[in-house]
């Protein structure tokens, strides 16, 4: 079942880059600022995903499409920031392993990359 999941998850989030030409790369406390609170809208080929990162460093994220490739809605986990890059782990997904992430900001619109990932993204109240 891990390995399905991985897989689906991994085509759920093989996204298309933006263009980076006018962002900045977010760290450490920028970065954490940056998001928590707030809601970051995954683009992904099944629709958007949204993740929500709270300020006491839990996140959680909820998307009936999800379900069709991993068996379940939402899952939740823990993030945070270490040095210049967003570290998060989920209860279920990704075999509940830790992966770091790389975020560029221009506006709203978020690229990252990490875990043999890529994509964009957009930040939401």
């Amino acid at each position: 079942m891990c390995r399905s999941i991985l897989a689906a998850l991994v085509i759920l989030f093989s996204l298309s880059n933006s263009d980076n030409a006018n962002s900045a790369t977010l760290r450490g406390g920028v970065l954490k600022s940056t998001l928590q609170g707030r809601v970051l809208n995954l683009s992904t080929q099944v629709g958007t995903l949204p993740i929500r990162y709270r300020a006491n460093g839990t996140m959680s994220g909820n998307s009936a499409k999800l379900a069709k490739y991993v068996g379940f809605s939402n899952d939740r986990g823990r993030w945070w920031v270490s040095g210049s890059r967003l570290c998060q782990r989920w209860q279920k997904l990704f075999d509940k392993k830790t992966i770091c992430y790389s975020l560029s900001k221009s506006g709203n619109n978020i690229s990252w990359s990490g875990g043999g990932r890529s994509g964009s993204a957009r930040l939401s109240n």
